[in-house]
């Protein structure tokens, strides 16, 4: 893209693909949970952790409904006073009288709630529960469903430390957001029996690796030595040493590729913890690597596990890309591709549709990355391409909203390309695609979301108008960007208000540029868009991060004062000219080591210098000169 002239403001930039609600951190961790579950796979142990019991409760419920055509799902909410998680489960667990027939059995799951309240009771109540938990894992065959405990963080860190059976046998661990609920925050579980206090774990300790490594490849044994300081409650070494084992007493191939998953799974919920390792990352790849090869070894395996392995892979490489070079990051994302892709062989459409789409949703956000690094619109079309495929198999009932992000993700792939031609085409492809996610995300249900489109919609038909210089599409854009802003305020959403206002400053100044042949609306706009850009800058100079260049705004707040200087009387339009001025430095200042940029904020400048001596003559000129830091006169008195 071209860098504006210095009369015009620079270009506004559409939100990026976004994963389902992205101003919801549990959405994506909620995605994962669901499709654990989807898979169908038996006699899986599950950890939900979440602090806020009134939102895990709702996830449950939630759970339960969106579930409800997959998996027979029940709930059972603990009862504290007897502490007994299996005889409780075993309750609610239909007879062989009310089961279904072979011919409708669905697979069946329970989730715990209430767990935390545990919190309250005494130690002895505390410490049976613990105990039942060590003993539960040999039982857990026999039930033939999955199960998921919905728990608090200190009793997620009390399970790991006082009932390692239990820990050792959970196939995943998925961690909520969320406060702690009522007068439980300060009270902490006991962790150890009230009779006698037992020595603290020290697990990496206990288990020295063994000398020889027989059968396992050097290069991960070398890389699980190499993260083993990264964990504290379990030791990975002793893990591989037992695969090694199994190895030398040649057990099956599915046998040792559930280890191997095992072991990645611990090195995946690693990653959901305190500075996340790209190391442990990498070596997560690397198991579940392996036990995918070790399952397609074996005619007899669950297919699902495999599947729920690559998915994994795809998502770890994912994000591994993010913070990479250039090349290290289109491998990673190749790989990502490649893992989605041997996924998405194992489906059936027809069978499975909603796995299928989640699938083909992640491959479209795959491409979209790659066509941000590779600025090729063929990417585009791919990702345009994998995201009406999972929307042709994705049911709007089911899951809402994530047919409302996929719709989502398909305009800003639209809007995209619209940057490399038939730009009208795309364009109205894209508003078309925004309009129907729209429908899923209302403004009574999900308002961050609901504003993250308006402001999409607003900048489609932004960059419509360009394409015609059409008013009507600027009215539509700013009808947008202040639906949006309704929901986008400062103290709810500092970072998403800024981008909006500041998108909104440049749509009232294109509306300023196409009326200045009715000056006193011209002058109107040019107003608004002077708040809007101030507005901008003031919410944005308290964030660390943001999706707009700010000095932009400032140059484009200059060059906004500049026009409306041309209206006013003289004493007014100085004052004008010298906001001007102070905006334009502050962009050259931000712009110090983007050459291209600082030569835009210059020519401004030298602008603004003509139009003070052309206003105020050559006193006007000098007010002017004295504003610049020495450095920049010379330059700046050469383009006058």
């Amino acid at each position: 893209m071209s860098v504006p002239s210095a009369s015009t403001p620079t270009h506004l930039a559409a939100s990026g693909i976004a994963t389902p609600e992205p101003s919801d951190p549990n959405q994506p961790v909620y995605q994962r949970l669901k499709l654990a579950l989807a898979l169908g796979l038996r006699r899986q142990l599950f950890l939900a952790v979440c602090d806020d019991t009134a939102r895990s409760n709702a996830l449950a419920a939630r759970l339960q409904a969106e579930l409800s055509p997959q998996i027979r799902l029940l709930s059972v909410q603990f009862d504290i006073s007897h502490p007994e998680p299996l005889v409780q489960i075993r309750r609610v667990l239909p007879t062989s009288r009310d089961a279904p027939t072979p011919l409708d059995r669905k697979p069946m799951g329970v989730q715990v709630l209430g767990i935390s309240a545990l919190t309250r009771q005494s130690a002895n109540s505390q410490w049976s529960f613990l105990k039942h938990l060590r003993e539960m894992p040999g039982a857990i065959a026999s039930l033939d469903i999955s199960l998921i405990f919905w728990i608090s963080r200190p009793w997620l860190h009390v399970i790991q430390q006082s009932a390692p059976e239990f820990w050792q046998h959970c196939t995943g661990v998925f961690e909520f957001h969320g406060e702690p609920t009522g007068q439980s925050t300060s009270a902490v579980p006991t962790t150890t029996p009230p009779s006698r206090p037992s020595p603290k774990r020290t697990l990496a300790k206990r288990i020295p690796p063994p000398p020889v490594w027989k059968q396992i490849d050097a290069a991960l044994v070398r890389s699980v030595l190499a993260t083993r300081h990264e964990f504290e409650t379990i030791d990975p070494v002793a893990l591989l040493h037992d695969i090694d084992r199994l190895h030398e007493r040649r057990a099956s191939p599915s046998q040792l590729a559930d280890r191997y998953y095992h072991l990645g799974n611990r090195y995946r919920e690693r990653l959901e913890g305190d500075s996340p390792s790209e190391a442990c990352a990498r070596v997560a790849v690397r198991l579940y690597r392996r036990a995918v090869q070790l399952w397609q070894l074996d005619p007899e395996a669950d297919g699902g596990r495999c599947l729920a392995a690559l998915n994994d892979i795809g998502t770890l490489q994912g994000l591994l890309s993010k913070s990479q070079p250039r090349e290290v990051k289109l491998r990673d994302l190749e790989a990502s591709l490649e893992a989605y892709r041997e996924g998405l062989s194992l489906l059936d459409m027809k069978r499975q549709p909603q796995i299928w789409a989640t699938l083909q949703h992640n491959i479209g956000s795959v491409y979209a990355d790659l066509a941000r690094v590779r600025q090729q619109p063929r990417d585009w079309k791919r990702a345009i391409a994998a995201f009406e495929a999972a929307l042709y198999c994705h049911d709007p009932e089911t899951d809402p909203q994530q047919y409302a992000a996929l719709q989502n993700n398909l305009g800003t792939a639209y809007w995209s390309l619209a940057q490399y031609g038939e730009a009208t085409t795309h364009l109205n492809a894209a508003i078309a695609a925004y309009a129907a996610a729209l429908e899923y995300y209302t403004s009574d249900r999900d308002e961050l979301n609901y504003a993250m489109l308006q402001n999409n919609i607003g900048t489609a038909y932004w960059t419509l108008s360009q394409q015609a210089q059409a008013p009507e599409c600027l009215h539509l854009a700013v009808a947008a960007y202040r639906e949006a802003l309704r929901y986008r305020t400062p103290d709810r959403f500092p970072a998403g208000c800024a981008a909006t206002q500041n998108n909104l400053g440049t749509a009232y100044w294109h509306l300023a540029q196409q009326t200045q042949s009715d000056p006193p609306t011209a002058k109107a706009y040019l107003e608004q868009s002077i708040a809007a850009y101030e507005t901008a800058i003031a919410v944005s100079d308290s964030l660390d991060s943001l999706t707009f260049d700010a000095n932009a705004t400032h140059n484009n707040l200059g060059l906004a004062h500049d026009r409306l200087a041309l209206q006013c009387d003289r004493a007014e339009a100085l004052q004008h000219l010298e906001t001007a001025l102070h905006h334009h430095l502050k962009a050259l200042e931000g712009w110090h080591d983007r050459p291209e940029r600082a030569k835009t904020a210059i020519e401004a400048i030298a602008r603004s210098v003509r139009q003070c001596y052309a206003i105020g003559g050559i006193e006007g000129q000098s007010r002017a000169f004295s504003r610049l830091p020495p450095a920049l006169l010379s330059e700046v008195m050469g383009k006058l």
